[in-house]
């Protein structure tokens, strides 16, 4: 009877023991609740659950009984992070007595042989700093238990306990403060764990960084931006200047200790930001004879590369080229610039003008105040006379080029300007001393004739409209002739030269109000900031009906040796017999002849053209270079094998337009690199030639064809 009693007990205790284990389920990533009827329904979430012998025995699962405890019978402690949720009724109660609680965001954990007692309320109000869960520490209101895993879900212990298994402390114990310093495992206080984020980890300077604290349990925040820079905010942004690799370091702390965090960040120098070409450009001169010297100069934007047509079929790829026109005409230029972000074209139509010299050349210019009458106004006048104690005036041609260029804050230089047949436009611009006059008169000087000028003439129409003669006899004050003497008007628009040339004005317009602000220094080389007085003149050049004026161009004005010219005249006056003197010792009287420079020099061309009333000549430079012969070379990928040798030959030859191979076995080639094969065991002399229009040059090598090794083995 004791032996079936004692087996009895026996059992009993064994299906409590049983029935105790299945309570608690076996799961990884999900969560268990529970609740209490009375005061809270509290949740405990953990990512895993197994064995953890000091949890177990909570018979009421959903803590319907006032000592109902949770009690860690072990010597670690259990992390029990909390966190202020929703209020879950329990799925037994439909009842929710919890009240709102603050948010509890600090961890805390249950302490080794301690028990946590979630049925007496008491107030958590500190919702930042760690709180230490002891013996009979109560919670009110609703209130998790939650471990830092990841949850996937939530469960009730109701429905857990359809399953089987047991907690394990190995999973939320060991909270030690994540790394931080001045507290232990074993202490009351909660370490911080320091943590962060940023924006962005590399970038180019100024570089703007976001920094966002993602600690737990720190009250204060220290950032060192690596820099030199200091924050104390929980959150910042700063700004790197300067591209350098800075490290980042949060200090995150709280009352308990401090923990640190370091990332790197990477600040670089910013791109480069490559902005399109904007082409324009100058010249020193637009106007002129053949054969017409132009130096071009660059004042394009941001431009890498540069392409220039001069308009007579002639290109370049110089920045800043020097042209020769050697025909008459108006030519057209362009300029296209070129960089990594785009091309510009700057056009100037009928930019360049070159015509046949007359005989004369205009040397002096005085613009002078008058009045209505023509007479002098004592008011002044501006000359060209770089030596005059008078102001100077700046003369230029219709794109605004100066043939006279002024040096920095010195006067301007004398102009000497050959007048070419047909119409000559030039602009006159004075600094504005005396803007309030309105009638000014122009004295024009020719070949370099000081006294008495040749051309007098004045505007009477507020600077528009028709010019007058000024009156026969009348007195020209500030004259070109250095300010000594006064000169006396001719009385008359129109000069004829000594050789019969006859130049006249065809119109004169002044305006001293608007166009330049102090475009050209005064007597005092300083700014003013009066409006500049501006005129524009325009001559007409008839070439003398009684002499003949000669004239005439080139196909080409420099070139290799041999060098071929077309000369082509173009020379006025009706001449009837024409010398040429190539300057070589060649001679011809032919009117428009071609001739052969054979050798390498500079050889003046001379053209004399007769009338019965007389003779003319005028002359050009042509420049025969030295020619440019080719040097042969070349190479072989091999120079010996076995029959049947494949060979490739390469060609490395200078200034050669032509080449010819001899490969030594009777077989020839015209292509640059030709490819041979040697099938006949031997020793080959290959000889090849390199040539261009102005001669040739050879090259010999050397190929070795053996016998083929009849034991190798082929692959």
């Amino acid at each position: 009877m004791r032996a079936s009693i004692k087996t009895l007990l026996f059992g009993l205790v064994l299906i409590s023991l049983i029935f105790t284990c299945n309570t608690f389920p076996i799961f990884t990533g999900t969560s268990a609740s529970f609740s209490d009827t009375k005061y809270a329904n509290a949740k405990i979430n953990t990512g895993i659950w197994e064995n953890l012998p000091g949890l177990i025995g909570v018979s009421d699962i959903n803590l319907t009984g006032s000592d109902v405890k949770l009690q860690n019978t072990t010597d670690d402690s259990i992390r029990a992070p909390l966190n202020s949720l929703e209020n879950f009724n329990s799925s037994l109660n439909n009842e929710s007595l919890a009240k709102t609680l603050v948010n509890l965001t600090s961890n805390s954990f249950i302490a080794a042989n301690e028990t946590f007692n979630p049925t007496y309320p008491i107030n958590l109000t500190n919702n930042t700093n760690p709180i230490n869960l002891t013996n009979s520490t109560n919670l009110t209101g609703s209130a998790n238990l939650t471990d830092t895993f990841d949850l996937d879900r939530v469960v009730s212990l109701e429905e857990a306990n359809s399953s089987t298994g047991s907690l394990v402390s190995g999973v939320v114990s060991g909270f030690g403060g994540g790394g931080g310093s001045g507290g232990s495992d074993n202490d009351e206080g909660i370490l911080p764990e320091a943590f962060f984020s940023s924006n962005v980890t590399e970038g180019y300077a100024p570089l703007n960084v976001q920094l966002t604290d993602l600690s737990q349990n720190a009250t204060k925040w220290k950032w060192d931006f690596g820099d030199g820079a200091f924050s104390q905010k929980q959150n910042t942004v700063h700004t790197y200047s300067t591209a350098e690799t800075y490290t980042i370091t949060l200090d995150a702390s709280n009352s308990n200790g401090t923990d640190s965090q370091s990332a790197t960040l990477t600040v670089l120098e910013p791109p480069a930001v490559i902005i399109p070409p904007v082409a324009d450009f100058s010249s020193s001169i637009t106007r002129g004879s053949v054969p017409f010297t132009v130096q071009f100069t660059d004042l394009s934007e941001n431009a890498t590369e540069w392409n220039w047509d001069f308009g007579d079929g002639i290109i370049s790829t110089e920045r800043n080229p020097v042209h020769i026109y050697s025909a008459t005409g108006k030519y057209t230029v362009t300029l296209t610039v070129t960089n990594e972000a785009g091309t510009d074209t700057e056009t100037r139509t009928d930019y360049i003008n070159v015509g046949i010299a007359s005989t004369v050349k205009l040397t002096s210019i005085t613009l002078d105040g008058e009045n209505s009458t023509g007479a002098t106004t004592n008011s002044g006048a501006l000359t060209t006379n770089s030596e005059d104690s008078l102001g100077q005036i700046g003369v230029s041609d219709e794109n605004g080029i100066f043939f006279n260029q002024p040096s920095h804050n010195s006067p301007f230089g004398e102009i000497s300007i050959p007048l070419q047949l047909g119409i000559n436009n030039f602009s006159l611009i004075a600094d504005g001393i005396y803007p309030e006059n309105k009638n000014y008169g122009v004295v024009l000087f020719f070949d370099g004739v000081q006294t008495p000028p040749q051309v007098a003439v004045y505007n009477s129409n507020g600077g528009t409209g028709t010019f007058s003669v000024q009156p026969t006899g009348t007195e020209i004050t500030g004259s070109a002739n250095r300010g000594s003497s006064l000169d006396k008007a001719p009385g008359s628009s129109v000069y004829i030269a000594p050789d019969g040339t006859k130049i006249e004005v065809v119109s004169f317009v002044v305006d001293s109000k608007n166009k330049f602000i102090d475009k050209v220094p005064g007597e005092d080389t300083v700014p003013n900031e009066v409006p500049d007085t501006t005129a524009k003149i325009s001559l007409k050049v008839t070439p003398s009906s009684i002499l003949p004026l000669a004239s005439f161009s080139a196909s080409t004005l420099s070139g290799t040796a041999p060098l071929n010219v077309s000369f082509t005249d173009s020379s006025q006056g009706s001449p009837t017999s024409w010398n040429w003197d190539f300057g070589d010792g060649n001679i011809s009287t032919e009117q428009s002849p071609v001739h052969t420079y054979s050798g390498a020099g500079e050889y003046t061309v001379t053209l004399t053209v007769s009338t019965l009333n007389g003779t003319n000549s005028t002359s050009l430079t042509v420049i025969a270079l030295h020619p440019v012969l080719p040097v042969a070379k070349f190479s072989s990928n091999v120079t010996s094998g076995n029959a049947p040798l494949t060979v490739q030959f390469t060609d490395l030859s200078e200034n050669a337009e032509k080449w010819n191979w001899d490969f030594g076995d009777g077989n020839i080639s015209t292509e640059q690199s030709p490819v041979h094969t040697y099938s006949a065991t031997g020793e080959y002399i290959v000889i090849f030639t390199a040539a261009n229009e102005n001669g040739q040059s050879t090259k010999t090598g050397h190929i070795s064809v053996n016998e083929k090794n009849e034991n190798s083995v082929e692959a």
